[in-house]
This record gives C-alpha cells, sequence and structure tokens, in this order.
C-alpha cells in the first residue's frame, strides 16, 4: 500500500502526534511513518501500535483520509483527499473519499480528552470529571463494540481501565462500602471486554504473520480456527453483558455517583482546622493536596522495578500495569501538572508501556500456540511447520522485546525524568 499525503494532511497529522491524545498520537505517527517506510513491522515499532493496528489505521487513511480523525482536530475543508503539491498523477493515487470504516461512535470517542482540573479542585468532584468523561465514552462505544469493531472493544476497554484507575486514586477519599457494588461492575466489564480484545490481538498477529511469511491459507488454519470459535463465544458473552443488568446497573451505579460525588466521599477527609487546614469549608482535600504523593508514590512502584537484576516475563507484565497507572495519573491531571511540561513523561510512559504489552501479546501468543501443538494427538505435517515457524518468532520478537526494553527504563524511572517531576509537582 503505497500512500502519499498533502502538505497540509502532514502538518495536521504531525500536531496530532505532539497533542494531547496520545492514543490519537500513536495512529497519526503510524500513518507518517508509513508514507516514509511502509513495512508494518517498523510502523509498529515507531508508533507503539499492533501490527494489525496499524494495518487498520493506514487502510482507514487510504479511504477517508482526514476524515478517519475526529472531525474537531481536522482544519475545515480538509477532511476529504487532498491533491499533493507533486502533481496530477498523484492525485489519481490518494483514495477517494468514503465513509470511514471506524464508526462514528467510535471516533467521536477519542474527544474532550483534556479535562477542565484546577490544582484548587476538591479531589472529589476532579474525579467526577475523570469518571464523566469515561463514562460518556462507553456508551458511545456500546454499538460499534456490539458489531465487532475491534478498536471500539479496544478504546471500550480502555475506557472501563481508567474508571478503574480513577477509583484507585480516590480510594482514600470515597467512601468504599458505597462504591463496592461499582467497582464490581467495572471488574466484570473489564474481564468480558479483556477476552475479546485478547483474542483480536492473536489473531491479527497471527493473520499478520500469514501475510509476512507468504504463508498459504491452511498455515496455522487449525489453531486460528480453535481461537476463532473461542472468539466468536467471547463475542456472545459481550453482547449478553451489555445487554443484561449487569452493565445496565453499571452505568446507573456511574450516573449516581456524578449525581452526587459529595455523598460518596470518606467522613472527615483532610484537615477540619489549625494549621494546614484547607480552605474548603467543607474540608474536602484539593486537586493539589493529593497529586503529588499519588504520583510520586506510583513513580515509586515504577521505579522499585529496577532492583530486579534480571526480570522475569511475569515481573515485566507487572511494571507494565505500573507504568500504565503512572500513564493514567499524568493523561487525568495533565492539564494541572501542565501540559508541555508533562509531555515528555507521558509520551516516554506510552512507549513503555506499549513495548511492554508487544511483548506480553507475542507471550501469550506463544503459551497458546505452544499448548496447541502439544495437545494436537496427530498434527498435520504442513500446520507442524507452520506452528513451529510461527513459533520461532514469537521467540524471536520476545528476545528482542525484552533486549531492548532497558533503553526506554532510564527515559521513563532515569534521573532526567525524575527531577522533571520533581519540578512539575514544586509549582501545583
Amino acid at each position: 500500500m503505497s500512500l502519499r499525503l498533502s502538505g497540509q494532511e502532514t502538518e495536521t497529522l504531525r500536531g496530532m502526534t505532539a497533542g494531547d491524545d496520545a492514543v490519537l498520537g500513536q495512529r497519526a505517527r503510524a500513518i507518517l511513518y508509513w508514507v516514509e517506510d511502509p513495512n508494518v513491522g517498523r510502523a509498529a515499532v515507531a508508533s507503539g501500535l499492533r501490527p494489525g493496528q496499524v494495518q487498520f489505521w493506514v487502510r482507514a487513511f487510504e479511504r477517508s483520509r482526514l476524515g478517519a480523525f475526529p472531525p474537531a482536530l481536522v482544519p475545515p475543508g480538509d477532511g476529504k483527499p487532498a491533491t499533493p503539491a507533486t502533481g496530477a498523477a498523484d492525485a489519481v493515487e490518494a483514495a477517494p473519499a468514503a465513509p470511514a470504516p471506524v464508526p462514528t461512535a467510535s471516533r467521536r470517542a477519542a474527544r474532550g480528552t483534556r479535562l477542565r482540573i484546577r490544582a484548587a479542585d476538591p479531589i472529589v468532584g476532579a474525579l467526577a470529571r475523570i469518571v464523566a468523561v469515561q463514562r460518556a465514552r462507553l456508551k458511545r462505544l456500546e454499538a460499534a463494540a456490539l458489531s465487532g469493531d475491534v478498536e471500539a472493544v479496544h478504546d471500550m476497554r480502555v475506557a472501563i481501565r481508567r474508571l478503574r484507575a480513577a477509583l484507585r486514586i480516590g480510594r482514600p477519599h470515597l467512601r468504599r462500602k458505597a462504591l463496592r457494588r461499582l467497582r464490581g461492575g467495572l471488574r466484570a466489564a473489564a474481564q468480558v471486554l479483556g477476552t475479546v480484545r485478547d483474542l483480536d490481538v492473536i489473531l491479527a498477529n497471527a493473520e499478520g504473520y500469514r501475510s509476512r511469511s507468504g504463508a498459504t491459507g491452511e498455515s496455522l488454519g487449525g489453531w486460528m480456527a480453535l481461537l476463532e470459535a473461542e472468539r466468536l463465544e467471547a463475542r456472545q458473552a459481550l453482547h449478553a453483558f451489555l445487554a443484561g443488568k449487569r452493565y445496565t446497573r453499571l452505568l446507573g451505579d456511574l450516573d449516581a455517583f456524578l449525581g452526587d460525588p459529595a455523598r460518596y466521599a470518606a467522613s472527615g477527609a483532610g484537615p477540619a482546622g489549625g494549621a494546614g487546614a484547607h480552605p474548603d469549608p467543607a474540608g474536602s482535600p484539593r486537586v493539589r493536596d493529593v497529586l503529588p504523593a499519588a504520583l510520586w508514590g506510583q513513580f515509586a512502584a515504577v521505579r522499585a522495578y529496577e532492583a530486579v537484576e534480571v526480570p522475569s516475563l511475569r515481573a515485566l507484565h507487572a511494571l507494565r500495569i505500573e507504568i500504565k497507572r503512572y500513564r493514567y495519573l499524568l493523561e487525568f491531571f495533565q492539564g494541572v501538572l501542565g501540559v508541555v511540561s508533562v509531555r515528555p513523561l507521558l509520551e516516554l510512559a506510552v512507549r513503555a508501556q506499549d513495548h511492554l504489552g508487544r511483548l506480553h501479546d507475542a507471550d501469550v501468543a506463544s503459551q497458546r500456540l505452544r499448548a496447541y501443538s502439544a495437545e494436537r494427538a496427530v498434527p498435520e505435517a504442513g500446520e507442524t511447520a507452520a506452528a513451529s515457524a510461527y513459533q520461532a518468532e514469537l521467540e524471536s520478537e520476545l528476545g528482542g522485546l525484552v533486549r531492548t526494553f532497558p533503553t526506554l527504563w532510564d527515559g521513563v524511572a532515569g534521573i532526567v525524568p525524575r527531577r522533571r517531576l520533581g519540578r512539575i509537582l514544586a509549582r501545583i
């Protein structure tokens, strides 16, 4: 797939890579890299996306150009294919305008990621704003997820993760019993969405391998057919969940929290008077009272892994979770921390998280393929050879990701990000 950009398209995509929405930035970066080097694997590494996601967004851009992105980010009149300045021949190669392959609900879900949170805001009110954005995102993504849109399932899963992260941040300041059912509903949603998403990723990567290797349709056919059957069951479970009472109750619990956040605040949160008392008469801790300790604490949870000389794959997976929590804190409160100041920390956290995410995906696929091969009583010769070749590629990818991760580590937990984080927190 060859792809050419107009000057305006290039400028707009570069603006997205430097913007506040890390997910959109990855997608724009993948397209920009593809123009220079149309290789799925290298574009995936450069952008932090998975190979299947790179293919999806390149095709989306070919069909709809900038119309594949939220309209709010596209300059007027630039959502249609533009003719590059190199000549009329390029205009013929540009894909004609067409409806974007991503459902409207999924595209709109990326809007409004910068929250209007101030340092002096009560922390419970700030958390409510975070919850409101993610709750709206869930509702907008439902139809697309039910239709089988893999990116909508991914985005919905991310929204659930962010909701859980927000409640985790607020744990010391919220009444735990009042939110117990809500947390249980979010955990159930994460499980059902995660099962579908994990199978989407394994199948997309396996299909990408078959395309790269020029393998025949029968190669890995038995294993992939088994995974397809599992995914069908997982999607049916997802449909049942989204149409069922538990999900309806989850949305209702979120709405109840948003309707009166103060009712969920822990009693006696913050000093009531004397030295260090908050100006809020209710004594509610402010964002500036909570955020420094929360961020340093999460940064410490990440940095603790530098004591592990040779981390196992399990340890690296646990580290990815800690980095993700650190990233969400930076994202939620970037308006307070300073968008420009926090951007380098956020970008490096995203790169490290995505790197470890690809490692985890390769590990899961390798384990599942190995188990499938071991359970086959009489495997077909062709499939055995294909499975062995793919297993070898997965093992090679795992080794490469483990070896190259230290190059990202200093950018996340080294002396430079520590000093930057300290300076940022001192200003709030």
